[in-house]
């Protein structure tokens, strides 16, 4: 748990945000068209926020209600898909950052339950991964190598 970080803050900027129940394999196609509508303004892609705020199982296929925002370089227009956010605070969370192999993403998660369990912390946001530099995440995607940074909010 060396990675772990308390009291840790996440800021992000001229944000368009989706909320939806998707599969899984859905993931990389609805940020990759969040950051074509980014595009689409002149603006680039800075980080990609994804929040899985729970699981459905209504029609017997296990599907996440998931959250993404895409934050941008300079404010952008939401439309009736993505709605346009300018500022998302999270203040007092136990962050941890990972670099690797995509496969073991989900050891900065496990940490940072383990630490919040391991100090008798109470989680009050859902876990929230940030995809860090989307221009320098392309060329390490093509290395098969992951950046990202997971935020619990706590009390």
């Amino acid at each position: 748990m060396e990675f772990v970080s308390e009291n840790s803050k996440l800021l992000l900027k001229n944000i368009i945000r989706y909320r939806a129940l998707i599969l899984n394999n859905d993931i990389d196609t609805i940020i990759s068209k969040m950051s074509d509508y980014v595009s689409s303004f002149g603006a680039k892609t800075m980080r990609v926020l994804t929040i899985t705020q729970g699981l459905n199982f209504e029609t017997g296929i296990q599907r996440l209600d998931m959250e993404f925002m895409v934050e941008a370089n300079q404010p952008i227009k939401g439309n009736n898909i993505y709605r346009f956010i300018p500022e998302y605070k999270l203040a007092n969370t136990i962050s941890s950052k990972y670099v690797g192999h995509p496969q073991n993403a989900n050891m900065a998660t496990k940490e940072v339950q383990q630490y919040i369990q391991k100090k008798a912390l109470r989680p009050i946001t859902a876990v929230h991964q940030v995809v860090n530099n989307m221009a320098k995440e392309k060329k390490l995607k093509q290395k098969n190598i992951i950046n990202i940074e997971v935020h619990v909010g706590v009390e």
